[in-house]
Order: structure tokens, then C-alpha cells, then sequence
């Protein structure tokens, strides 16, 4: 099936059927056509998420609890949009309102980040702008920032650190830090929400991840007129697991997985041996 078949046949892009918290997206899957959709896939394409998808039991892949917690922060000043103040706030939609409006609450978050960090001995702030990273180091005594700025000499040693625990407290950015590293002595961290459900994914993905043995909490601090972000995020976040929920009940329909074929002999990883 070529491109533009497949988008025909599964896809919508009908502006009356993009809810507002798909902010940014061109397609829509037709519910109609959504097991379809995940049965064709399925036939050129295997996933799996947990043991079980592939028929093993899942005993020993159970992480700990992953907590999160929601901490909106009233933006109390008029933001100014396009060199015009606002004389009423209001939830924002555009870019450049949602630009406003995180540049009108850096203190407000910042503040109420360090204060939710401190009931934690270890702990990771991941901001998304300079001055908030900046302000955090400075109300936080015990943290230290990694910034693109630094040479990667410096990156690495701080990273060394916080992993020795040599560091409590880190300030960093999900474009900067957010794959491939093993934080699981750290089970805390702030969050401020973009867009981006990658980067929030990768992101808590350090601490909830093997190894780590205690519940994982993420406390998600936001202003109030970023609700429209929050929803964007969080409704991505129901999708990836609807996809992978779909994707991998369809392959079990298109592959017999018998576990007897496989060799039973299994490796354990030596942090639960």
C-alpha cells in the first residue's frame, strides 16, 4: 500500500475532527478505521513493550509505582503578547501566548519547584529555558545546573557526579540530558511540560526504569494558563499507550507466539540476582 493510499484509507485531516489539545497535527486516525489501521501494521511490523507481548509471564519486569503529581501556579501579572499587554488573562493558545505566559510565571514555578524538591534528598529539575534553570540554581543552594553552554568536559563531570551521588540536586534541560542515562538512585523530579511527548517520555525514563527499587514521583509544575500544554501532553501520553495497546494486541492476532520455541533458559540482570 503506497503513502498517500494509506493516508486516504486510515487518516483524516478534516480541521472539525482536531480537538484543541492536538495542537500542531495535520492527521487524525479514523475511528472507524483504527483496528484496521494497527491489523495492516501488524503485518509488516512486531512490537513489544513487556515479556508478556511476546508470551512470557512478566514477574520480574514490574517497576516500581510512578507517581504524578499536578502543581498549577496562578500567573497574578498581564502578559504582554506581541508588545500588547493583556488586559485579561486567559488560557493560551498560540505560541507566542504560551511563550508569554512562561516568561510572566518563571519565578512563580521556580519557586514552587525548589519548594516541592526540598522534601527530597535527591532530586532533578528539568526546565526549558535559561533563566529558569538560572533562578532555580540561585534559590537552590544544593543544586547544580548543566547548561549548553559548557564544554563537555564540564557536562560529564557534573553528570559523574550526580550519578556518585556527589550531587544532590540537578538542574537540567530533556533536550540535554534526557536519553540514555541511569538515574535510578534518584526516584524525584520536577517537571515543567512542553509539547513535546518525547522528551517528557525520555525524561522520566531515567529513574523508571530497572533497578530502581523505590515508588518514582514526578511532580509537574506549570502555570494556570498553560493548561492547554498540559492537555496536549497528557493526551499524547494516552495515545502512545493506545498504540502500543492496539499495536501489540494485533500482532498477537497476525503471529502465533508459542514460548515453547524459544530457549527458556533466561539471563537475569545482575541488579535483581
Amino acid at each position: 500500500m503506497g503513502f498517500t493510499d494509506m493516508l486516504t484509507k486510515f487518516f483524516t485531516n478534516n480541521e472539525d475532527t482536531i480537538k484543541p489539545q492536538n495542537i500542531g497535527t495535520q492527521w487524525i486516525l479514523k475511528g472507524h478505521a483504527k483496528n484496521d489501521f494497527f491489523h495492516w501494521v501488524s503485518s509488516w511490523s512486531i512490537s513489544m513493550r513487556k515479556p508478556s507481548d511476546l508470551g512470557y509471564s512478566d514477574e520480574l519486569f514490574i517497576l516500581p509505582e510512578l507517581k504524578v503529581n499536578y502543581h498549577p501556579v496562578k500567573n497574578e501579572k498581564n502578559m504582554v503578547i506581541n508588545g500588547q499587554i493583556m488586559l485579561f488573562n486567559a488560557i493560551a493558545k498560540s505560541m507566542p501566548e504560551i511563550l508569554a505566559e512562561q516568561r510572566a510565571t518563571v519565578e512563580d514555578r521556580c519557586y514552587k519547584a525548589v519548594t516541592l524538591a526540598k522534601n527530597y534528598p535527591v532530586s532533578v529539575y528539568w526546565c526549558n529555558r535559561n533563566e529558569e534553570g538560572d533562578l532555580i540554581k540561585k534559590i537552590d543552594n544544593n543544586s547544580e545546573q548543566i547548561k549548553g553552554s559548557m564544554d563537555l568536559d564540564k557536562k560529564e563531570d557534573l553528570l559523574i557526579a550526580f550519578f556518585k551521588g556527589e550531587i544532590k540536586k540537578l538542574i537540567t534541560k530533556p533536550k540535554m540530558t534526557a536519553f540514555g542515562l541511569n538515574w535510578q538512585h534518584c526516584n524525584h523530579t520536577v517537571y515543567f511540560p512542553t509539547f513535546s511527548y518525547e522528551q517528557y517520555y525520555q525524561a522520566i525514563r531515567r529513574f523508571w526504569r530497572f533497578g530502581q527499587k523505590s515508588q518514582v514521583i514526578v511532580d509537574m509544575v506549570y502555570s494556570d494558563g498553560q493548561k492547554r500544554v498540559l492537555d496536549s501532553l497528557l493526551a499524547k501520553t494516552e495515545k502512545a499507550n493506545e498504540l502500543f495497546h492496539k499495536l501489540n494486541g494485533s500482532v498477537h492476532s497476525v503471529y502465533k507466539v508459542n514460548i515453547a520455541e524459544f530457549d527458556k533458559k533466561i539471563t537475569l540482570p545482575k541488579f535483581i540476582l
